[in-house]
């Protein structure tokens, strides 16, 4: 007989293998047999049991057993199944309906008794207890924890997250001063300079930033990019004296402010003088004058860092042949320039020929874009609350990921109570445990962050595309405007494209020029993941092809995702390949998923004449 692992990995990837090895040992005692084939598993958050209802793990695996590729399942914990009551019992009784015995490790319960087919007594009463249980313990566990938060931010203690910079926290054993603001002479020093030379004439944030970071940058050990001093000259605190902290009852579903003092840095004077010299500075989004004939300035994104990418002239390879011309225009490569700009540690080197990569978004836009903008008035509004979902299911995630990082810090301050509370003889071992403790839950709150950061920019993706969707359509001529005025271009397509992000490929073969084998291009070829109203393109160029017209291949998100770019399943390997989901719609196979090579999604991109076309002239000047 056959087992399922019906896996749940909340935040890490090692959870994700403990289980896995867990389940395993567990199979093999029961005597059991198992592959990869029959491993469910998913990242997946509380919220989202309650939200998304049927998760895809849960989806894949009543279809395997409706098919019969198992014959039990094996979880490791009940709220491995679910943190949600209700859906709980919903899987629970869906797959005993299907005749699945469920065992359920934790407390040694199945739901059929493999031997004679028949259903446990009771078991269905006594899991749901569990799920209750354990229902109820986090929601106790979130009262007890923002309880704790309101008293503390009563008393001017902020223990959730790190001090601004210029501030440190007081410390000591006293609960009630250990985590109120106090000042950092150090930093305090360096945040009146950031101000001083701010306000100086003809001083920039760069000139600011690269002076900072030459003074004081070896004494921090950091660079003062142009956004840590940005964040300075706009922190209101260093003035007013009062942090405003926001705290979310779990009982009563509001949030509450609440108006923290520490101590000023500045004066308001100086506050405002730096506020309004920002005013009058060029706005971000703005492009520069030689910018806007660029379609794509500001929309290009580097994979490392995400800043935009910088168009530079690209140079000639002979005497007398300065610059390349492309299609009668002066040649243009896009190139991360962070690590100078904006003193950023990006290792990208990605960089990408403008005249290839303008007609290239073009042809995704006449092909796809368009009559995607203009969709029916009921499609539209369908779309529309679509996203609304999606964007709630994302503010849930964030919500998830924050009460996780709370309840962390909770975890090392009361760690460091029973390290102050210690008598004198076993303070030492009290030390060490906490100091163990601390170390352990910052990593697990950095992934914590990384991931509220990562929900932050899928909520302003979908933020964006509802927005898109809520404009009116595109009227019938805007393509041929747009093509005999490079401003109506570049308007027609930044309002239908967030962001283009391209990432260079060292897997994608051809065939011999001489020979019937394979060799591997290591340089050139580009996946570029397009960022739209409709959601996610994913496009592999190859930029060795030669002749006058040349091909780009691409396909929905909905259907395949790269496993190195920005969104990626985390149940799978980061690499470069694709997992193509539903993949019985788009290639020949029964499988729900399939994990393809480059050469393998050109193959299905032909198939399905997803394929992109365009002319390419190259001279030199």
């Amino acid at each position: 007989m056959k087992a399922a692992f019906l896996i749940r990995c909340s935040t890490k990837k090692q959870d994700y293998n403990r289980q896995v090895k867990d389940l395993s040992r567990l199979a093999d005692r029961m005597g059991y047999s198992y592959d990869a084939s029959t491993i469910y598993g998913e990242h997946i958050t509380g919220k989202d049991d309650a939200t998304k209802q049927d998760r895809a793990s849960i989806r894949h695996l009543k279809g395997d057993a409706e098919a019969g590729r198992f014959d039990v399942v094996l979880v490791a914990e009940v709220s491995r199944l679910s943190r949600d009551p209700m859906s709980g019992r919903v899987y629970v009784r869906e797959l005993s309906n299907m005749n699945i015995p469920v065992y359920f490790r934790d407390i040694d319960k199945w739901t059929i008794d493999p031997a004679t087919g028949k259903k446990v007594p009771n078991a269905e009463t006594e899991i749901g207890a569990n799920f209750d249980g354990a229902w109820k313990y986090l929601k106790s566990l979130k009262t007890q924890i923002a309880s704790g938060r309101r008293d503390e931010l009563d008393n001017n203690c902020m223990s959730i997250g790190q001090p601004f910079f210029g501030y440190k926290r007081f410390g000591g054993r006293d609960k009630t001063k250990k985590n109120s603001w106090v000042i950092d002479e150090d930093a305090k020093e360096v945040v009146i300079e950031v101000f001083n030379r701010y306000l100086q004439d003809d001083a920039t944030l760069k000139s600011v930033a690269l002076s900072i970071t030459k003074d004081y940058g070896d004494k921090f050990g950091k660079k003062f990019s142009l956004g840590s001093i940005e964040h300075i000259l706009t922190f209101e605190p260093y003035y007013t004296g009062i942090k405003i902290v926001s705290l979310r009852d779990p009982d009563a579903d509001e949030v509450e402010q609440f108006e923290v003092q520490i101590p000023a840095i500045i004066t308001e004077t100086t506050y405002k003088n730096a506020e309004n010299k920002r005013k009058t500075n060029r706005v971000k989004s703005d492009p520069y004058p030689m910018q806007v004939e660029r379609t794509l300035s500001k929309l290009v994104k580097c994979p490392c860092c995400g800043h935009s990418l910088t168009p530079r002239k690209r140079a000639g390879d002979g005497a007398g042949q300065k610059y390349r011309m492309t299609n009668g225009k002066l040649g243009i490569s896009w190139f991360c320039m962070s690590r100078i700009n904006n003193m950023a540690d990006c290792t990208a080197t990605v960089s990408i020929n403008n005249e290839k990569l303008e007609p290239i978004i073009w042809e995704l836009v006449k092909k796809e874009l368009i009559s995607f903008a203009n969709l029916n008035t009921e499609d539209r509004l369908q779309k529309v609350e679509e996203y609304k979902q999606k964007i709630a299911n994302v503010e849930a995630d964030m919500a998830n990921y924050k009460e996780q990082k709370e309840s962390l810090a909770k975890k090392v301050n009361r760690a460091y109570q029973a390290y102050i509370d210690a008598p004198d003889e076993i303070v030492e071992d009290a030390k060490n445990m906490y100091l163990q403790t601390q170390a352990s839950c910052k990593k697990e709150m950095l992934e914590c962050q990384s991931k509220i950061e990562g929900f932050q920019q899928k909520k302003e993706t979908y933020l964006m595309y509802k927005k898109a969707l809520e404009q009116p359509e595109v009227p019938d001529d805007a393509i041929k405007k747009a093509e005999a005025d490079p401003k109506e271009k570049r308007r027609l397509v930044k309002e239908l494209i967030e962001k283009i992000v391209p990432y260079s490929v060292s897997t994608y073969q051809v065939k011999e020029r001489y020979g019937t084998g394979m060799r591997t291009l290591k340089q050139g070829v580009l996946l570029i993941e397009v960022y739209a109203i409709c959601g996610t393109y994913n496009i592999l160029f190859n930029g060795n092809q030669r002749g006058k017209e040349q091909y780009a291949y691409y396909i929905g998100g909905n259907f395949a995702t790269y496993q190195k770019g920005l969104r990626k399943f985390d149940a799978y390997e980061e690499g470069e390949y694709f997992v193509i989901s539903n993949a019985s719609l788009v290639m020949n196979t029964d499988d729900v998923d399939e994990c393809v090579t480059m050469n393998e999604f050109q193959d299905i991109a032909e198939e399905n004449q997803w394929v992109l076309s365009f002319e390419y002239n190259c001279k030199k000047k």
